[in-house]
């Protein structure tokens, strides 16, 4: 292997890791960073699946994986794969399947899920300045099964959604205009800067 690797046939991920170079065809991060857990329950979320489904077209530095259990970060070359972790229920509870990149196999979360995952865990998106153009181009039964996944979550998930469909111009699904918060959350807590403040909403955007 080490051989193979010098040879550039092989490039190593990860301890007893790696992947084939292939010169006519290369392996989709997206592929790779689903294949190193391809033996436990897992998807690929947030900027990597909606960068899949055709809704954002920046480079993807950091490629979310959910898990179960804790995992390490893996430099894969072209990004960074990131673990996170929920529950086992809410992992089997996901809207997420198998399907293929570039014909390799891929385990990811549908459209609304990857949002969902976004506003409950604004950590888990290096775009999420994007996502209320990702919400615009979204059909009204997506943006109703977003907004069920969101307030499942968490009361702060389903406010930040809603400042995020505020401010994409569209109408908040029925459960979630019922939505009256009592405390304000940021929409991404990183950011210590105060944006704009929707009352409605009690986000800081």
């Amino acid at each position: 292997m080490r051989r193979l690797a010098r040879a550039r046939r092989l490039r190593r991920v990860g301890r007893g890791l790696y992947v084939v170079i292939d010169q006519v065809r290369e392996t989709p991060a997206v592929a790779i960073a689903s294949a190193l857990f391809g033996e436990v329950p897992h998807y690929v979320t947030t900027d990597a699946a909606l960068a899949f489904h055709g809704l954002l077209d920046q480079p993807i530095g950091t490629i979310t994986v959910v898990l179960s259990r804790t995992r390490r970060a893996i430099d894969i070359g072209p990004a960074i794969v990131r673990p996170v972790t929920v529950s086992a229920d809410r992992l089997r509870a996901a809207d997420a399947y198998a399907t293929t990149a570039d014909g390799f196999a891929v385990r990811l979360a549908s459209r609304e899920q990857a949002v969902v995952d976004a506003v409950a865990e604004p950590f888990w998106m290096e775009h999420g300045d994007l996502l209320a153009e990702v919400l615009a181009v979204f059909a009204d039964d997506e943006l109703e099964r977003a907004a069920i996944g969101a307030l499942a979550r968490s009361t702060a998930a389903g406010q930040r959604l809603g400042y995020l469909l505020e401010e994409a111009g569209r109408q908040p699904p029925q459960l979630l205009a019922g939505l009256r918060p009592l405390r304000a959350v940021r929409l991404r807590p990183k950011d210590t800067r105060r944006g704009p403040y929707s009352t409605r909403w009690r986000v800081y955007g």
